[in-house]
């Protein structure tokens, strides 16, 4: 405000000061020519004095020369005056502007200072709304941090949860690759097919192929036995056998001439084969009491505690000898079931390099295969279930319960715990015992 009143000033002064200098200088030319005449009607008074002597006419025509004279002086003092007068009423209006224009100055300034202190006010109570914000954005800061802070958080379990996916995914991939072996244990094995002694030979009798027409036969003679290989059939435990002799063909069923249904190896493709199901031969007088005894398998956990079958595979840790279920296959420890005798389903469990027995530690009932005697060994009971606790995983599974007597672990239900997979011999529910699946190693 205060640069356009200066303004304004400036040119209000501008305006006026040609004519102000013009009027001081015809002020000061008039009274210039006043002492100029005044000197002069002086200088004549003087020559009249001293030519008081002249003859009257020339006194008189000098004396009308001063009159015309002093007329011309008093028109020129008119004039000098009214000039004055017309510089003093400019000079009074130039005043007049001056002001009202420093009363609307005035009025102007006051306004601003107006302005400013509602400019300070406003200034004042941003200030206030700043540090009001500034306290609300550390606020919002350090949410934001808890947030990040609780982001990175949730990025870490997703990851794991993803790692964990992963993992089950692989594991499901893995279950569904060794299902089918479960499903047939023995395929894509070649074995010699031996009737044992008790047909009436002293030496057992061997399955052989006749050459002629591919017969299947069973003689005394010591030639070479057909090797048979079992190939998947289309339900699990079922095979179709290939003869391996030339010529290499399935095995399958013909009618002979007497109306008698003969096995022969004389199929081109498994489509037209005879798929059979291999079952334990029973002992004298009944069922087997030990169909897996002498047979090494590896044990495949499928217990489902909530996020699906565990499909972790039975290994031994280096320090200790503890078994846990938390290994893949590749690592997971062979365990050979030898049959305890009397006692139908029962084993005792012995795997590891060196080859250890299996047994649990009187102080919380922790599974190791550290035991250098038999008769350490605890002997394990397996009952045979056709899916795990939650229905999640079928095929021929089994429950082991801790059968060593005398002990206050004997009937627990064997298990893994929730921290570290680690197995042991103490659970009172069979709903809490782990289900396992045996796969040949």
């Amino acid at each position: 405000m205060r640069p356009r009143l200066a303004e304004e000033l400036r040119r209000v002064e501008d305006e006026y000061e040609p004519l102000v200098a013009a009027l001081r200088a015809t002020l000061d030319a008039a009274r210039e020519e006043c002492r100029t005449l005044a000197k002069r009607n002086r200088r004549l008074e003087r020559e009249l004095r001293r030519r008081d002597g002249d003859a009257v006419s020339a006194e008189r025509n000098r004396r009308l020369e001063d009159v015309a004279r002093n007329r011309r002086l008093d028109e020129a003092r008119g004039d000098a005056a009214r000039r004055h007068d017309e510089s003093r009423g400019a000079a009074a209006e130039l005043e007049r502007r001056l002001a009202a224009a420093d009363a609307a100055a005035r009025a102007d300034l006051a306004a601003a200072r107006a302005a400013g202190d509602a400019v300070r006010a406003d200034l004042a109570a941003a200030r206030a709304a700043g540090d009001r914000a500034a306290e609300a954005l550390a606020r919002c800061r350090g949410d934001l941090d808890a947030e990040r802070g609780r982001t990175a958080a949730l990025t870490r379990d997703l990851a794991a949860a993803r790692a964990a996916a992963g993992a089950a995914t692989a594991a499901t991939a893995a279950t569904a690759a060794t299902a089918g072996r479960s499903a047939h244990p023995l395929r894509d094995r070649t074995y010699a097919f031996l009737c044992p002694s008790r047909c009436g030979a002293e030496e057992p009798r061997a399955v052989r192929a006749r050459a002629s027409d591919g017969a299947l036969h069973i003689d005394a003679s010591r030639g070479a036995p057909c090797p048979l290989t079992l190939l998947a059939g289309p339900r699990p435990h079922t095979y179709y056998l290939r003869s391996e002799a030339p010529p290499r063909a399935y095995v399958t069923v013909r009618e002979g001439g007497d109306g008698a249904l003969l096995l022969d190896a004389s199929a081109d493709a498994a489509l037209d084969a005879l798929a059979f199901e291999l079952a334990p031969c029973a002992a004298p007088g009944g069922a087997p009491t030990h169909p897996l005894g002498g047979r090494t398998f590896k044990l495949l956990n499928v217990y489902d505690a909530g996020a699906g079958p565990e499909n972790a595979f039975v290994g031994r840790a280096a320090d200790g000898g503890r078994l846990r279920a938390a290994y893949h296959e590749g690592d997971a420890m062979p365990l050979t079931l030898l049959p305890v005798e009397g006692r139908p389903h029962e084993y005792v469990l012995r795997g590891g390099a060196p080859a250890a027995y299996v047994s649990f530690a009187d102080d919380g009932g922790w599974l190791h295969a550290r035991y250098e005697r038999r008769r350490d060994a605890m002997s394990v009971r397996l009952h045979l279930r056709t899916s795990n606790n939650a229905g999640t995983c079928r095929g021929d599974q089994f429950l082991l319960s801790n059968e060593f007597k005398p002990s206050k672990y004997a009937g627990k239900w064997i298990s893994f715990s929730s921290n570290g997979n680690w197995l042991r011999c103490t659970y009172d529910r069979e709903s809490d015992a782990m289900s396992v699946m045996l796969f040949p190693a």
